[in-house]
């Protein structure tokens, strides 16, 4: 108890060191020193004496300068404590170093060669030593009763009789590096109270048997870069809890003395091993971790008995085949990074059941998958209870089967991945050679699914086709548990010149006509949502075959538009009905004047027969300009007067709310307030959303039974896919119901034009409030546009 009080009361005071000490390297020419802490650290002197002035001096660091004579240190620093002369060029040290008091000495990094072997023999209350040796006088560290923890760099050999260690009996730890180091069986048999040894980077040729039997209380032994090869003798070492054989030589470890019962952490990466024999860790049945990294293992078995493993690494091998690891109950985290894997089935990876919800962690990356089995997965993940985390960087993926986008549209699996390196949900596009059980693909072009948006694509593009093709009429289906409800036609890069009706075009809702000679469109099916006219030849296009449609996305441009007055009805639709969805509103005629700036200045003057229509006409026109200039003025105002009522009851939210879930905490608080203080009720995901079922439609479902969509936006969310996918989502709900407004705060922009993504700045515009976390009047403006 005694021990425990001295050291913490040591430690006490190298804690408060900064607080007391005094650092001045001219320090050795005042008159009184005062304070118990002096610091002559990184000072560059090259000799040093003291006198009786420092009589009280309790801790001196001298550490990191030139010294090579410290003859005259000590004769006068009786009451010191803690001394550190470590990292000089001291060459020698006095016969006997007279410090009775000393508990912390730190000689290491210095140039001795030789010391008497009483030159520590009045230090009996020493409890810390670091020292370089060159060879060790055997009874060096008998006098040093107390000694806790001692660190040796050797230089050259280290040769441990059991004299050196013999009266040491209070040594706690115990750290080697270095030079070459000679073991007896006897070189420890004192040591029965030490609980750490460290040897490191000291070669070892041998390690007798039974060497380590007297080491009842040790508890952590790391034997690294030492040279050892298959040696395994771990007799006596019942409470070892803690084993690093890193950076060995060791081919194989047999189990006939691998006795360590305590053992939680085992440590055996940069070794050859090629094989583990199925009974090598016997009686391990307590190890959490287990580390095989940079090895040569081919496979893994003979695993059977580590019950209660938590973490195994095994990467940077040569595994090819996924191990089967099924009856670890307990195995949280499988690191097979860097290896040779060619396939993975996750249904076929073992998953016990759970009574509560358990995480699991693998990592795959930089081996050589091309696609990975999900086959049921979240199924088996929801019977067990289990979210899978799945790391897949750097492999190389072929992005074409469409079950991938089952499992990671998954609440219970989630895959890590850098984009651009895996298939990535909003782009994976799936080619189909037969669909003739749900639909069938015209000759010669290409018939792809695209699950995130549930569309099936049909490319014709770059055919030579020259008339509107006669396509098979699409109807909407179910695969994979995706009904795929939307078709686009690419007929892009051919000779159209005239687009008339056909009957297979009826459900078609997104089609895509550039880059062709198209003269004269006649007709354009009603459930079409996006439409790509640009780089034809043109003219004309009779607005009422737009103005039907309700189009998410239209692109005219590159057309040698006639600027006219029978343009006029068109540009008018354009800047009224379509005017958020053109992709470019610099749309020219064939003069290169701004087609959309027309007016009816272009159009024949009015006979004095038509003179009271034309009357009527300019004045609604005239009103109409003013009340758009006023709306300008008091847009606030009839946003609260129109937009901001609430609807029928029938919604279930007032607000669906989209996040980062890196941004969590002030999500919910925020939540908080408006349900508690406001009486609001919030659709939140962390808490609403149904685990296993499809993310897309819970979004969409969300999204459906709310008033409004609150978006809180910060650099983590516009990293975000499936963030994006709801703020589309909740615009295009915005487009059909001009009443579901979306509101949107920013957590770490001042304005939405900070943000440098073009799609993330068009939508997020379109919001009908935008404010700033924690501006003037914030929860005011937030509680009137909720309710």
């Amino acid at each position: 108890m005694k021990t425990q009080f001295s050291i913490t009361l040591y430690f006490l005071m190298i804690l408060l060191k900064p607080l007391f000490s005094h650092k001045k390297c001219d320090l050795l020419g005042v008159n009184d020193i005062l304070s118990t802490f002096i610091n002559l650290k990184h000072c560059s002197l090259n000799k040093i004496s003291f006198d009786k002035k420092f009589k009280d001096v309790q801790i001196l660091d001298v550490s990191f300068n030139d010294l090579e004579n410290v003859n005259d240190v000590f004769e006068y620093l009786i009451n010191v404590k803690s001394l550190d002369l470590s990292h000089n060029k001291i060459k020698k040290l006095p016969e006997i170093i007279n410090l009775t008091n000393l508990t912390t000495f730190h000689l290491n990094n210095n140039d001795i060669n030789y010391f008497n072997e009483k030159v520590f023999s009045k230090l009996e209350n020493l409890k810390s030593l670091r020292l370089d040796i060159n060879g060790l006088p055997p009874k060096s560290f008998q006098t040093l009763i107390n000694l806790n923890n001692l660190m040796l760099n050797v230089t050259s050999v280290l040769n441990l009789t059991s004299d050196v260690f013999k009266n040491n009996k209070l040594l706690n730890q115990i750290n080697i590096y270095g030079g070459k180091c000679i073991f007896y069986k006897d070189s420890l048999i004192s040591l029965d109270n030490l609980v750490t040894l460290v040897v490191k980077s000291c070669k070892i040729d041998r390690i007798p048997n039974e060497f380590f039997l007297p080491l009842k209380k040790l508890t952590k032994l790391n034997l690294i870069h030492v040279g050892l090869n298959n040696w395994d003798d771990f007799a006596g070492l019942q409470n070892l809890q803690f084993l690093d054989l890193t950076g060995n030589e060791i081919i194989n470890l047999s189990p006939s003395n691998f006795n360590l019962p305590s053992l939680i952490d085992l440590n055996l990466s940069k070794n050859n091993m090629k094989l583990i024999s199925p009974k090598s860790y016997f009686n391990t049945r307590n190890l959490k971790e287990l580390n095989l990294k940079l090895n040569n293992l081919t496979e893994i078995s003979g695993l059977d008995h580590l019950i209660k493993l938590e973490k195994i690494n095994l990467s940077y091998n040569n595994i090819s085949r996924y191990p089967n690891l099924d009856h670890i109950v307990s195995l949280k985290e499988i690191i097979l990074k860097n290896n040779n894997l060619q396939q993975l089935s996750l249904n076929s990876i073992g998953f016990p059941k759970k009574t509560r919800l358990f995480e699991k962690f693998i990592d795959v990356s930089n081996n050589q998958l091309k696609r990975i089995e999900t086959n049921n997965i979240h199924g088996i993940l929801l019977e067990t209870n289990i979210v899978l985390k799945l790391k897949i960087n750097r492999n190389p993926f072929k992005c074409d089967d469409c079950t991938i986008f089952n499992a990671q549209n998954r609440a219970n699996l989630h895959f890590e991945y850098n984009k651009n390196e895996f298939c990535d949900p909003q782009h994976l596009k799936c080619k189909l050679i037969s669909l003739k059980q749900h639909y069938v693909c015209l000759k010669n072009c290409n018939c792809s699914l695209f699950p995130f948006n549930s569309t099936l694509e049909m490319d014709c593009s770059n055919l030579n086709i020259t008339s509107t093709p006669n396509i098979t009429n699409f109807k909407p289906f179910k695969l994979d548990d995706i009904v795929y409800n939307n078709f686009y036609v690419d007929l892009s890069e051919n000779l159209i010149k005239k687009f008339i009706e056909t009957d297979g075009f009826k459900n078609v809702t997104g089609l895509k006509l550039s880059k062709n000679n198209l003269e004269v469109i006649n007709w354009l099916p009603n459930n079409l949502q996006i439409l790509e006219l640009n780089n034809n030849n043109l003219e004309y296009l009779d607005y009422t075959i737009l103005k039907k449609l309700n189009l998410s996305k239209l692109n005219l441009e590159l057309n040698p538009w006639s600027c006219d007055c029978n343009a006029l009805n068109l540009t008018k639709l354009l800047k009224t009905e379509f005017d958020l969805i053109l992709t470019n509103k610099t749309i020219l005629c064939g003069n290169k004047k701004k087609f959309l700036e027309i007016t009816e200045d272009l159009c024949p003057k009015i006979d004095q027969n038509h003179y009271l229509t034309s009357f009527l006409i300019v004045t609604s026109l005239v009103l109409t300009i003013i009340c758009y200039i006023t709306y300008k003025k008091i847009k606030n105002q009839i946003n609260s007067y129109y937009k901001i009522r609430r609807y029928s009851t029938e919604f279930i939210y007032d607000a669906f709310v989209c996040y980062s879930y890196r941004n969590e905490d002030y999500v919910l608080n925020l939540v908080q307030k408006l349900e508690e203080e406001h009486k609001l009720r919030l659709c939140v995901h962390a808490r609403d959303w149904i685990v296993g079922e499809f993310i897309s439609k819970q979004i969409g479902y969300s999204i459906e039974n709310s008033r409004r969509t609150l978006v809180v936006v910060s650099n983590e969310f516009l990293k975000s896919d499936w963030g994006k996918t709801e703020v589309i989502m909740a615009y295009e709900r915005f487009r059909i119901n001009r009443e579901h407004l979306i509101i949107v705060i920013l957590l770490d922009k001042d304005n939405v034009d900070d943000i440098q993504d073009d799609d993330w700045r068009f939508y997020l515009k379109k919001a009908s409030l935008i404010l700033k976390s924690g501006q003037k009047a914030f929860w005011k403006e937030l509680k009137t546009y909720l309710k």
